[in-house]
């Protein structure tokens, strides 16, 4: 098998296979007069869509894709003109690594059903199992998957209770006469990520046996080329457990493409591990990929896989006109179930507001200040992965505070003792999932010091915190349920949800101050080598 780009790497195999062999497998090779048939493979691939099934509008001048489902539909009609026959006979896969609702009105408020109908009318094939696919708890989707002309694929994931009982482990498809072998699997970690009611009774395996057992399986069954469509992210949160496609890779063998998502990355390049290609598409329906894999039918192996990571921009593409009506009505759709014009200006940006999940940002102390001022608490904690956007410099439209949150949590207050704060602090500063952005304190913190021993200063309105004093703090409905492994939340005491959503305690902040404006105050503060707290 040759490699796009990596003509060194085909010529030492190459080397290696005549040593191996000898002269009478050469002599063989320069006797046949027959050459080889070559048929191809082409799989386009999506990952990470959250629900932005419309173009995003970009300054003109951007390099930024618009994307957007009649951006893609476009350019899979144009890419694939030279087919025509029946849909079961088509020359290509079309597949999506996972998270394809969450994010945006139109996928939250339908539940994900314009987002499977997108796919329905666009033919895919199959599709990952995505960690925010149980965001409203497995009922919901197991009622997408029965709308889905398509198949779930997760191979580590057990249901005891049936309810899913639609998901599949893998599948075999017949493309230009050769059996492709398809295997899901989502990071185990989805435990942490998802609200504990939504997943009980759900059980997560380790990827990596998941895999192994699954190509097994499939070459038993008769697959000649097996691609993994995984939602466990290129490194993984937990690399040193052996978690991402990287690992994978490298730990379980036999595997041609690992066709990814969950970490969000548009390779412009294949990333090569050993002699397995591993590709994802980055986010937002902004980029499709497109690997192409070169099946020698005399060998019956891999002689080449090639692949593009292809920007999907509407000034290159165009938008195909029946998927873009289609979207359209959706738009209309979520501004009716929500019962409000989603493209109402509730006011102005001063500047961008911007996010940051390894510190302090502007978004963050915008946010939780909002919070701490709704309920009067005395801290307010979110967690980084659920600011979902950034808002830019200018009007500021009610979707626009969807975008940033799209999770319908709510404002939880409780009583937490200092030490428990600490605690929580402590696990902000070394764990996975971005540090707590913070209202009405301020902390100190030494990352390269012991785990546990990391924050050094932690100020509560002006004075230092007291391990023995219960504070109130806010925080959102995910956080207090122990969500992102934070279980000290679930340890508060005079517990109260507010049932104030935090999107609409946003939308009544910016409605009433007219201009939003943040600035960072030095609330998260890293301390490097040979520097004091102060």
């Amino acid at each position: 098998m040759t490699r796009s780009g990596s003509a060194s790497r085909s010529f030492r195999r190459f080397q290696r296979a005549a040593r191996c062999l000898g002269i009478a497998f050469l002599s063989s090779c320069f006797a046949s007069a027959v050459p080889a048939e070559v048929v191809q493979i082409t799989l386009y691939h999506t990952n990470d869509m959250h629900g932005w099934i419309m173009p995003r509008e970009v300054p003109p001048s951007s390099p930024a894709p618009q994307g957007g489902m009649a951006v893609l539909s476009a350019y899979l009609e144009r890419d694939t003109a030279g087919w025509s026959g029946r849909p079961e006979d088509k020359p290509y896969l079309l597949l999506d690594g996972g998270d394809f609702f969450q994010g945006t009105p139109e996928g939250n408020l339908t539940r994900g059903e314009a987002v499977v109908e997108c796919m329905n009318r666009l033919g895919y094939d199959a599709a990952a199992l995505g960690n925010h696919e149980f965001d409203f708890g497995v009922e919901a989707l197991s009622r997408l998957m029965g709308q889905a002309r398509f198949p779930f694929l997760a191979s580590n994931v057990r249901d005891g209770d049936g309810r899913l009982g639609a998901l599949r482990p893998f599948l075999v498809k017949t493309v230009s006469g050769v059996n492709v072998g398809i295997f899901g699997l989502l990071t185990p970690e989805t435990r942490e990520m998802v609200v504990g009611k939504n997943i009980r009774g759900i059980e997560f395996e380790d990827e990596r046996a998941a895999a192994q057992r699954c190509v097994r399986e499939l070459r038993r069954r008769g697959a000649q080329v097996i691609v993994a469509l995984t939602h466990c992210g290129w490194r993984g949160f937990s690399p040193e457990k052996g978690s991402g496609d990287a690992a994978l890779a490298r730990s379980v063998k036999g595997v041609d493409v690992i066709i990814g998502g969950h970490s969000h990355t548009p390779f412009p390049d294949p990333q090569w591990v050993g002699d397995t290609m591993v590709v994802q598409a980055g986010s937002r329906l902004g980029w499709v990929g497109k690997v192409r894999i070169d099946w020698d039918s005399a060998s019956k192996k891999v002689s080449r896989m090639s692949y593009r990571l292809i920007p999907l921009r509407r000034d290159r593409w165009g938008e195909q006109a029946e998927m873009k009506a289609f979207v359209a009505e959706q738009r209309k759709k979520a501004s009716a179930i929500l019962g409000r014009d989603l493209d109402q200006v509730l006011g102005r940006a001063v500047t961008d507001i911007t996010r940051n999940r390894s510190g302090e940002s502007l978004m963050g102390n915008w946010q939780t200040d909002v919070m701490r001022r709704r309920t009067g608490a005395q801290i307010a904690f979110q967690n980084s992965g659920g600011i979902r956007d950034d808002f830019r410099k200018g009007p500021l439209l009610v979707r626009d505070v969807y975008y940033v949150s799209p999770f319908e949590n709510t404002l939880v207050t409780m009583m937490l003792t200092g030490r428990q704060i600490r605690n929580i602090l402590e696990t902000s500063v070394s764990g996975r999932h971005g540090i707590l952005q913070l209202s009405g304190m301020s902390m100190a913190y030494r990352p390269d010091s012991p785990v546990g021993q990391r924050v050094e200063e932690v100020v509560v309105g002006g004075y230092p915190l007291e391990e023995s004093r219960a504070y109130q703090i806010v925080t959102n409905s995910f956080l207090a349920s122990g969500g992102d492994g934070f279980d000290d939340f679930e340890k508060g005491v005079n517990t109260v949800d507010t049932k104030i959503n935090l999107f609409d305690a946003e939308c009544e902040a910016i409605r009433g101050a007219s201009s939003v404006a943040s600035r960072l105050e030095g609330r998260i503060r890293r301390i490097g080598e040979g520097e004091k707290a102060r």
